[in-house]
């Protein structure tokens, strides 16, 4: 369904891949057809000013797919071990070089989200958010936690549709992340206005690795690449400490941006342990 062996790769500022026409033509159909409709999109939540999102951790995410054959299909392939197999492949080198350690035994938890999901129906979710936040603060049971989940990793898929005043600060994704990526239904010719271009963005002044923040001051970065949406279009990315990526702010749009966002996590805090080589 999506062929990474025919992605473009490039390695500065960081590993990255561009895949366009990444979906068959008919199945982009297929799921064009099945996006999200605007009734649908109001009841999703909004985050980050203007994105309305559905995703995984959340009860109507299955629901939605349940109902819509394309989706299903889309997201058990990429929520799969196999194309988790195929994605590390392509930069199996560069997580070595980056200091990443994911275990050669690693387990794939297909449905880590939808236990969340589930628990989110009822009163056990909040029993669980107590549980966890007594977690983060206590360092031995966070430890065993980690130790627990150590060799596994998961899937992360939201369905998005953005409209005007939606942006991101320049950052990195969370330090659990080991790789993310992007498919645009729209294009910003169909969408007009301006913004919602993916900036690629590098940290002025040799700063080791290990010591990149999470949000730096977008005056200490600098911009390399600004990357337009496009139709059918797949940007996916090793989730580094410098793999920073911005979003120019939407405004005067006459229709929303529509893309997903995947990522594939770790069950540790972290994967960046290593020293790095780059």
């Amino acid at each position: 369904m999506l062929n990474l062996s025919a992605a473009e790769y490039k390695e500065s500022p960081f590993p990255m891949l561009t895949l366009r026409d990444c979906l068959s033509e008919e199945d982009f159909a297929a799921l064009n057809a099945e996006f999200p409709d605007e009734r649908e999109l109001a009841s999703f939540k909004i985050v980050m000013g203007g994105r309305s999102r559905l995703a995984s951790e959340e009860p109507g995410f299955y629901d939605f797919i349940s109902r819509h054959p394309a989706w299903q299909r889309l997201y058990e392939f990429v929520n799969s071990r196999s194309f988790i197999e195929n994605a590390l492949a392509r930069f199996s080198s560069d997580i070595a070089n980056y200091g990443g350690t994911i275990p050669d035994d690693w387990t794939f938890d297909r449905n880590y989200f939808q236990r969340i999901a589930e628990s989110r129906k009822g009163a056990w979710h909040k029993i669980k958010c107590r549980l966890e936040a007594r977690i983060d603060g206590n360092l031995w049971l966070k430890t065993m936690r980690n130790l627990m989940r150590r060799n596994s990793l998961f899937v992360h898929f939201d369905i998005s549709a953005a409209r005007d005043g939606y942006e991101r600060e320049v950052h990195h994704d969370n330090d659990n992340r080991v790789l993310a990526f992007l498919i645009y239904f729209t294009g910003s010719d169909s969408t007009g206005g301006t913004g919602g271009e993916l900036g690629i963005h590098k940290l002025k002044g040799g700063v080791p690795l290990a010591k990149h923040p999470r949000q730096p001051d977008e005056n200490l970065t600098e911009m390399t690449e600004v990357i337009p949406p496009e139709r059918n279009l797949l940007l996916m990315f090793l989730s580094t400490k410098n793999s920073y990526h911005s979003v120019s702010k939407i405004a005067g749009a006459r229709a929303p941006r529509k893309f997903i966002y995947v990522g594939v996590t770790s069950g540790k805090d972290t994967i960046w342990t290593r020293p790095p080589s780059v």
